[in-house]
């Protein structure tokens, strides 16, 4: 863990990142709001708030941002492909904001996907405001340098970077910063150089203004801004309890698409998205027996092929698991953990990989 990393999690620890543009996109309107309000308790007013990436493309196309928070998974183009539009569309300031990712349920080739796309950091719901503050300083303290090469944009993947680069060494980034994108406008090929990781292409380390604003007068301490994202998000609570219940009970009312569906796939598809709903609504409140189900359904949709037909008792068996879960007592440790083991022996069953990807 770096010092950065560990500053965060001192309750004493002052920031002050209320004079940040920060972008927050998601299609879900609960997750939207969640997000929004627990950075709302860390002094951050959400600026620019968008459900999809078309929104986000005009907001970055016309004003400077700071911070992006932005949500993998979105109908259209999704949360990857904004971030790589993001990272290539040589935008002064905004191609080199900081982006956090967010996903409601993470198999290897989602972090593969963050680490492609030139994301800063990938969070994993359930959205507990001490996650979301511990990464929202850590990028701010993010210091690594800007790589370039012919199919990645976005900051060095290596946390941990060895010796600074020379004078020299900066100069010939330069150089083939210009012969790269020479390369991309034409399409010519890249002069011919000796030496290691040719087609590799350091920019000069960019300090985002978000490092400078975490350092200004005034602020929050980490305590009292972990206080009131928390309350910001209990006072959610009950009416995200009233959405997962409806989430569930929509889940449990969907019928299997008959044989002659023209598009049995989008009632697929409908199940995934109730799903996602669940892990949204339910995430900060210490749910994470029914973000479980949730997530092994969103998997094993996920997985299915789609020329083949999908076994609707994977939604039916998933759905009495939610509303029982839902219905089991506080207390009802036991139980409650039997249901979700049964759970994951489906999913080992269905996706014989699964534990080998996670």
């Amino acid at each position: 863990m770096t010092s950065a990393a560990s500053e965060t999690l001192r309750t004493s620890a002052v920031f002050n990142l209320s004079g940040a543009n920060t972008l927050v996109v998601d299609d879900s309107a609960i997750a939207l709001n969640l997000t929004t309000e627990a950075l709302r308790g860390f002094g951050i007013e959400a600026k620019y708030i968008c459900s999809n990436a078309a929104e986000a493309i005009a907001v970055l196309t016309q004003h400077p941002v700071d911070l992006m928070i932005v949500d993998c998974e979105m109908p259209g183009m999704n949360g990857h492909d904004l971030v790589r539009w993001l990272r290539n569309s040589r935008l002064e300031p905004n191609a080199y904001v900081p982006v956090i990712m967010t996903a409601g349920h993470v198999r290897a080739s989602t972090v593969q996907d963050v680490r492609a796309c030139g994301a800063s950091l990938l969070i994993q719901k359930p959205l507990k405001a001490e996650v979301l503050l511990h990464h929202v300083i850590r990028t701010a303290r993010d210091n690594r340098s800007f790589i370039e090469t012919s199919d990645y944009s976005g900051p060095d993947r290596r946390f941990n970077v060895s010796e600074p680069r020379d004078e020299d060494e900066r100069r010939k980034d330069m150089m083939r910063v210009a012969a790269l994108r020479a390369r991309r406008r034409d399409g010519t090929p890249l002069p011919p150089e000796s030496g290691p990781d040719l087609n590799t292409v350091v920019w000069q380390s960019r300090k985002s203004r978000l490092s400078t604003l975490i350092n200004d007068p005034g602020g929050l301490s980490v305590g009292v801004a972990l206080t009131q994202a928390r309350s910001n998000l209990q006072a959610l609570q009950a009416r995200n309890q009233s959405i997962v219940s409806e989430r569930i009970a929509e889940l449990a009312q969907l019928q299997e698409p008959a044989k002659d569906h023209p598009n049995p796939m989008q009632v697929v598809a409908e199940a995934y998205r109730l799903s996602s709903a669940v892990i949204n609504a339910a995430s900060p409140f210490d749910r994470a027996d029914l973000c479980t189900a949730a997530s092994g359904l969103c998997d094993l949709i996920h997985a299915a092929e789609a020329d083949k037909p999908f076994d609707w008792r994977i939604v039916t068996v998933h759905a009495q698991a939610l509303q029982l879960i839902q219905a089991l007592p506080h207390e009802a440790d036991d139980a409650r953990a039997e249901v979700l083991a049964n759970l994951r022996l489906v999913l080992e069953k269905r996706i014989p990989l699964y534990l080998d990807e996670t």
